[in-house]
């Protein structure tokens, strides 16, 4: 007899970008809260992004309308944090809820990893923490080539948003 609970363990997996790599591995246990949220920006992601060799001065944050992400207290450490570089329900660009699907981490990497995952020929992860080496695993065996056609589809999805004025646009790709 297997034994299975109701409400299986989860956790949320946030992450960025760079222009060349993918960097992850923030995750957060049980709900996600403006609080949360906040302390991970402020102790984990920002310090993180800073110790890139890159500039941070020509960083954007790009977030959902998540209400922990849009919270006051979140809102001004980010606008404060990323002056005029932040796009988000109440930043600088502001994204809209059913927005085309622009950003790489929708249209490419949640499939990616979740089919590295849990795709045909791959062992389930046992636990939570499995789960979690699992996803940073996917993520660090994603091939520059991959990232090379992803930022090319992203560049692709730009043109055809334009073209349809902001508007839904997947039906043409």
């Amino acid at each position: 007899m297997a034994l299975r609970t109701q409400y299986p363990q989860k956790t949320k997996c946030l992450g960025w970008h760079a222009a060349k790599s993918y960097h992850w591995a923030f995750f957060i246990d049980g709900m996600l809260t403006a609080a949360k949220y906040l302390d991970m920006l402020q102790n984990q992601i920002v310090p993180a992004v800073r110790n890139l060799p890159i500039n941070f001065e020509e960083v954007w944050l790009q977030q959902d309308g998540c209400p922990a992400h849009n919270a006051r207290n979140v809102n001004l450490f980010l606008q404060t944090t990323f002056p005029n570089r932040l796009i988000s329900k109440q930043g600088t660009i502001n994204w809209p809820p059913r927005s085309p699907d622009l950003s790489p981490n929708d249209f490419f990497l949640w499939g990616y990893v979740k089919n590295s995952i849990y795709g045909h020929n791959h062992e389930r992860p046992m636990n939570i923490d499995e789960l979690r080496l699992k996803i940073v695993q996917s993520l660090e065996n994603i091939p520059a080539v991959m990232l090379a056609k992803v930022r090319s589809e992203f560049y692709n999805r730009l043109g055809y948003c334009e073209a349809q004025q902001g508007g839904i646009f997947e039906p043409l790709i």
